[in-house]
């Protein structure tokens, strides 16, 4: 299988407190993974080093076989953090320029939306089924919706990873299981890689197919096991 995530012995820590300790991690393509663990364990740290945003102490991460300080196409990925609905849902700002934001670099010489930029955001708000949101004003929408609007954002650019944080936080219960079957949806059929950091542990057994546990600066990788031996 192909490797687009990989990790050796990756150590990190705060102020000399540390997060993680020697860790090794593979995520192959088409991996629909969940990191799990205890408030404080590591888990988003995790995530955010995987993604540049944090330095590593030590160790040795690759995204799609490039070393992750000499990383470039960041199209490829896509992130969606736990703080992206937290905005004014005054401001007046549409679905078609929310997703059209994450296109900036593609725009013509007057950074406006070509014919071809236009097929694209339909297209991602096809596969996320708000096709007929793209003029409503992102405020407007439920959580659930605007969840929906920012994978339709990271999927116009045809990413082959995408990182969820904390994603169905807010969100109401029929919303999450909606969530979840997109996410299985575009993982399944499109082939993307997903990798996601949840507490909801009912579903994450029900639609992912790796689980990883993260606690005591390590991570344990657990299939097939039992709610009650995952923490």
């Amino acid at each position: 299988m192909d490797k687009v995530i990989t990790v050796n012995n990756l150590s990190f820590a705060y102020e000399e407190e540390p997060i993680l300790k020697n860790v090794n991690l593979q995520v192959n393509r088409g991996d629909f993974l969940a990191f799990i663990g205890p408030n404080g364990s590591g888990k988003s740290t995790l995530l955010k080093l995987l993604l540049g945003l944090l330095t590593a102490d030590q160790g040795e991460i690759k995204l799609l076989e490039t070393e992750i300080n000499d990383f470039t196409d960041w199209t490829k990925i896509g992130y969606i953090p736990q703080n992206v609905r937290n905005f004014n849902n005054s401001f007046p700002a549409t679905v078609r320029e929310v997703i059209g934001s994450n296109l900036y670099s593609e725009m013509n010489f007057f950074k406006l939306l070509t014919a071809e930029l236009e097929e694209r955001i339909d297209k991602a708000l096809k596969l996320v089924n708000m096709l007929d949101y793209k003029d409503s004003l992102i405020g407007n929408l439920s959580g659930g919706q605007q969840q929906r609007i920012f994978i339709a954002r990271t999927l116009v650019t045809e990413p082959e990873i995408i990182f969820l944080d904390e994603p169905l936080t807010g969100v109401d219960i029929n919303a999450q299981n909606e969530l979840y079957e997109l996410l299985t949806k575009l993982n399944q059929e499109l082939e993307i890689t997903v990798t996601m950091v949840s507490h909801d542990l009912n579903s994450i057994y029900r639609y992912t197919d790796r689980i990883i546990s993260v606690k005591n600066c390590q991570l344990v990788d657990k299939k097939q096991l039992r709610e009650g031996e995952i923490c």
